[in-house]
Parts: structure tokens; C-alpha cells; sequence
């Protein structure tokens, strides 16, 4: 009882492979067909040499399969054992037990069946031909040469065939019906599998997002109080340098955090490309503005090669077109020691409305090897990780630009050279919405011989009220003085209840609204709002300014009901249009 219990356990055990499985089952399933068969043909009076056969092959089947079973072999003992029957048992059994008017042929159909089930790939079909070969050469034999077949009389042969047919049939059914049994069970298990999976992913999204969201929050503060540094009047030119090298740290960092979140989306199949109006001319000074200090910073020479024919303003997707670009260059910087880091772009007219730009970037570093290629875009891959393990990264850039590239329908190419740099040339066909061609393109960082770019509001707004409300006092300072040269007059709620109790009391004419508060959270506070019976602001346009990144996330504050969505980090010009956009138009004085 104790072997049988233990065949069951080892038959249902997932961690087993199916073959070894199935092959198992067919061992015991054939040694006791092999025990009914000798005991059967005693009882017939099958002929000594058959019977001989039957008992010495089932012994030498049961021992050659114990010993590879013990020894993890199996697939070594399939083959032998396939050997066997097909070279020497079933040609041997067909000539001594009656050949055609016996239950040889039953036996080479299970043998065709068997070889089917436990052998796999070439060694299966090579197999299948010998099993061929050998019914061809036995059915031949015995019609060229009768007598070498050892014939039964009717009675005998009668009995041998229906006591063949019996025990394959019999066997054959319980190979099929554990075959049909073991794929319902894998079926269970896909699908138990692909939930358990959408649940991680699930888990992973939200993990993500939360970091995103936490991060972000104080980046918002970095870049806002920032960017309050930058419209100070009379700063010193070190000063303006400062500042515009922590922007493009921040933004690097912030990059990194969208890399992250990405990764994810792209994963779990829930990254959406959408397409807004864009200028070129304002994509590559941002391109620029974040890598110059940093190819600069390592002694590196960086050049921006721009075709002043570049249509002036296009449709597509900026940030994502604006990610790809920037992990390119990251890359190029961080991979090269000494030289320079090219970047080129130039457009290539298809049709009326429509333009191919062509990006190109090329560095002087370490190159990449022939035999690293297949791997270059996959996740978390470094390139030559013993020579680069002082180099800093996740190794998500290139994967990403990959993954991006595909789902705008563009195109990326590599040329490498090892030992002396690489050329990434990744292009986009984009809509055309202006076909001026762009102003000649001036590139470089903050310089004694600049003048810093000054800052001017938008509009002024001196007789509108608004409210902001989130939970991060820093935040609403900063959105507060990123609002202040528009003289509109601000108020601020730490939390939902806060800003329920100032809209019970003051009309407001706009009002940003955080989502991420405890309590009482910006989309309930929302709702609340809309549902204040006693309240003076159910009809004001509210905006959600939140850290809350992605195209789902828009989606749902959309759907929530808000009038407008705002991303942390907000940089003034962003807030300020929002606001503007929302403000009555009698209150906006533009400057």
C-alpha cells in the first residue's frame, strides 16, 4: 500500500515535469500489462518462446527503470526502453506469436503510441521512422518468408488477439485519460498563475505609484523654491548657475522616478501613448538644459547638431518622445571617460502633414561588444559590468527607450564600435501643426555673456480669490509664492475638512485641489464639495494638483469630475496657464 501511495504523490507532484510524469505511470501501467500478458498467454497456451520473451523483457523494462529512476535518468531510460521495443521485442514477439493472426499489430500501435507520449523533439520523430521500418520489415518478412513466422492455430490466435486488444486498449485508455487529467490540471494552475500574476502586478502598480507620489512631493519643493531663486532680480551670475544646475538635477532625478513607474506600466500592459501639440524648439532646449551640465561636469564636449529645417511646431507625445532622448544621452554621458557626446536631429518629409524626425547620438566611450548586442535593450542589463561597476544606474534606460520607441512606432538602431563609441539613431514620424522652420538653434547653459532670462506673470488677477488645499504645508507654500507676482489672492486648507469649511463660508473662483490627503481625500473632498447644500463654491472649477503620475491616473481625476489636472512638480508657467485658463475672463488683466 505504501508504493502505491507513494506513485500517487509522485504522479500529482507539480514540481515533477509531465514527461517524467507520464513516463512513470507508462512503466508501471506497461509492467503489468506485461505480467496480465504472460499469465494470459499461459492460460491460451501461447508458445514458450513468446512467453520467455514477455517475462525477460518485463524484467529487464522493471530494473532498467528502477535503476534511472533512482539516478534522475529518466529520459535516458525512455529512450533505451523505446530502443528496445522498436529494434528487438516487437519484431521478435511478431514472429513468434503468430505475426498478423496474433496481437502482435495491437502491440506496435501502442509502441507508436507509447513513443508518441514519453520521447520528445527529433529523438520522437526519429523513433516513429524506426517503428516504420520495423512494421514494413515485419509485415514484408512474413509475406516473402511464411515459415520463419510461428504460427498459431485459430483457437490460439483468436484468444492471443483478443487478449492483446484487451490489455492495449485498456492501456492505452489509462495513458490518455492521465494525459487529459495532467493538461486540466496545468490548465488550473495557468490560470490560478495568470491571477496570482495580475494580482502582483496589481501590488507592484500601487507599490510603484506610492513611491512616485512620495518622491515627487519633495522634488516639488526643490523645484518650486528653485525656481523662486531664478526669478529673483539683481542674483548673481553664480547664483543663476546654482540654480539652473539644481533644476537639472532635480529634473534627472525626477527622469529616474518616471523610469521606474514606466517600467512598470510597460509590464503590466497599461502604458498609453498620447499625442498633444508640441514646439521643437522648446523640446531641445530642454534636452539640452538637462544634460549639458551634466556631459560638461565629466570634462565631456557636448554638441547639439540641429537642422534649422525642423518643422516649428508638432503634434505627438513630447514626454515620451523627451524620456527617450534623455535616457539616450544619459547613457551616452555615463558610458563615456573622455571626448564628446554628439546629438543630431533633422526631419525628413513623407507627406503633406507629416514628418519623420531622425534623432542621432553619438559618443567617443567604451563601445559595446558584438557579443552584447542581443541584450543591449533588456531590463536591468549592463554592458561590460566588471569594467562599468563604479558607473551608476539601473539599468532600465535602454529597455525603456526600446519599449517606448515600439509603442509610438518608431524605429532604433545601433551602431557600435568596442573601444570607441556608439551612434543610437531612433526616429518618429510625427503630425506637422506649423511648417516654419525653427530659428537657428543656440545651445548652452547659463554664461557671463548671457543675459539671464528674466521672468514675467502671464497676468495679473488682483480682484480673484482662489484656494489651494493639500495636506504638505511646504507645498502650499511653494504654490502659494509660484502664484504671488499674479497678485491674485490666495488662501490655503491643510485637509479636506479644512477646505469644506472655507468654501461653507467664502466663494472661491478657483480651487486647486491635492488628491493624496488623510482623512478625507481629494477626490471625496471633491464630491463633497459638488454635494455642499449650504456651500458657496458647487459650481467652481476645481483642478487636481497632485504627484500622481500617469495616463490612467488622468483619466480617473477626469472621470472624478475635476475641471483641469496639474502634475507635481508644477512649474509656475504650467500653474499660472491652468489658473488663467479657469479664471473668469473678467478677472484676468494680461500683462
Amino acid at each position: 500500500m505504501n508504493i502505491f501511495k507513494r506513485l500517487k504523490n509522485y504522479l500529482i507532484d507539480d514540481s515533477v515535469s509531465i514527461q517524467d510524469r507520464q513516463y512513470v505511470l507508462t512503466a508501471c501501467i506497461g509492467l503489468a500489462s506485461i505480467a496480465a500478458a504472460v499469465i494470459g498467454g499461459i492460460v491460451i497456451g501461447e508458445n514458450l518462446q513468446s512467453l520467455l520473451l514477455a517475462l525477460g523483457g518485463g524484467i529487464v523494462f522493471g530494473v532498467f527503470t528502477w535503476i534511472c529512476f533512482k539516478k534522475g535518468r529518466l529520459d535516458v531510460s525512455a529512450i533505451v526502453i523505446a530502443a528496445i521495443l522498436v529494434i528487438a521485442f516487437e519484431p521478435f514477439n511478431f514472429f513468434t506469436s503468430g505475426g498478423i493472426h496474433g496481437g502482435a499489430p495491437l502491440w506496435y500501435a501502442f509502441t507508436i503510441v507509447y513513443i508518441g507520449i514519453v520521447l520528445q523533439g527529433r529523438t520522437r520523430i526519429i523513433f516513429i521512422v524506426l517503428e516504420i521500418i520495423s512494421v514494413v520489415f515485419a509485415y514484408g518478412a512474413s509475406i516473402i518468408k511464411p515459415d520463419i513466422v510461428i504460427s498459431h492455430d485459430e483457437e490460439t490466435a483468436f484468444a492471443d488477439s483478443f487478449l492483446s486488444l484487451i490489455i492495449v486498449s485498456m492501456l492505452l485508455c489509462v495513458m490518455i485519460y492521465f494525459q487529459t487529467w495532467l493538461l486540466a490540471r496545468e490548465s488550473e494552475r495557468s490560470k490560478a498563475q495568470a491571477i496570482e500574476i495580475a494580482k502582483i502586478n496589481k501590488a507592484q502598480n500601487r507599490f510603484f505609484s506610492n513611491i512616485s507620489h512620495e518622491i515627487r512631493t519633495p522634488i516639488s519643493t526643490i523645484i518650486g523654491l528653485n525656481e523662486m531663486i531664478l526669478r529673483e532680480k539683481g542674483i548673481s551670475r553664480e547664483v543663476a548657475d546654482d540654480s539652473v544646475n539644481i533644476r537639472a538635477a532635480s529634473t534627472m532625478l525626477l527622469s529616474l522616478i518616471n523610469d521606474i513607474l514606466d517600467m512598470s506600466k510597460i509590464e503590466s500592459g497599461s502604458m498609453k501613448i498620447i499625442p498633444f501639440e508640441y514646439e521643437m524648439e522648446k523640446l531641445l532646449q530642454d534636452v539640452d538644459a538637462m544634460i549639458r551640465a551634466k556631459a560638461e561636469d565629466k570634462g565631456l564636449k557636448f554638441v547639439m547638431d540641429v537642422d534649422p529645417a525642423l518643422p516649428s511646431e508638432l503634434r505627438g507625445d513630447e514626454v515620451r518622445i523627451k524620456q527617450v532622448l534623455i535616457n539616450l544621452l544619459n547613457n551616452a554621458v555615463k558610458y563615456t571617460r573622455e571626448g564628446s557626446v554628439t546629438f543630431k536631429a533633422w526631419p525628413e518629409t513623407l507627406s503633406e502633414g507629416r514628418v519623420r524626425i531622425t534623432y542621432e547620438v553619438t559618443d567617443t566611450g567604451m563601445g559595446i561588444r558584438e557579443e552584447s548586442m542581443p541584450h543591449l535593450f533588456d531590463a536591468f542589463a549592463r554592458m561590460d559590468a566588471e569594467k562599468n561597476k563604479y558607473i551608476e544606474g539601473t539599468g532600465l534606460g535602454l529597455s525603456i527607450v526600446r519599449q517606448l520607441t515600439e509603442l509610438m512606432d518608431g524605429e532604433i538602431t545601433v551602431e557600435s564600435t568596442y573601444g570607441e563609441g556608439s551612434t543610437f539613431k531612433v526616429s518618429f514620424v510625427q503630425e506637422v501643426v506649423d511648417d516654419s522652420s525653427i530659428r537657428e538653434f543656440v545651445s548652452g547653459r547659463v554664461s557671463e555673456n548671457v543675459e539671464l532670462p528674466g521672468y514675467h506673470q502671464k497676468f495679473e488677477a488682483p480682484d480673484a480669490s482662489i484656494l489651494i488645499v493639500d495636506d504638505n504645508k511646504v507645498n502650499l507654500l511653494v504654490e502659494s509664492k509660484l502664484l504671488r507676482d499674479t497678485k491674485v489672492q490666495v488662501k490655503t486648507a491643510i485637509s479636506g475638512a479644512d477646505c469644506l469649511e472655507l468654501t461653507a463660508q467664502e466663494h472661491f473662483d478657483v480651487i486647486f485641489m491635492d488628491h493624496m490627503m488623510p482623512g478625507m481625500d481629494g477626490i471625496e473632498c471633491l464630491h463633497a464639495l459638488r454635494n455642499q447644500t449650504d456651500g458657496k463654491n458647487q459650481d467652481t472649477p476645481v483642478i487636481i494638483l497632485t504627484a500622481n503620475a500617469g495616463t490612467e491616473n488622468r483619466t480617473m481625476y477626469e472621470q472624478a469630475g475635476f475641471d483641469g489636472y496639474l502634475l507635481k512638480p508644477v512649474h509656475g508657467a504650467e500653474l499660472e496657464e491652468a489658473l488663467m485658463g479657469a479664471l473668469p475672463e473678467a478677472l484676468v488683466l494680461i500683462s
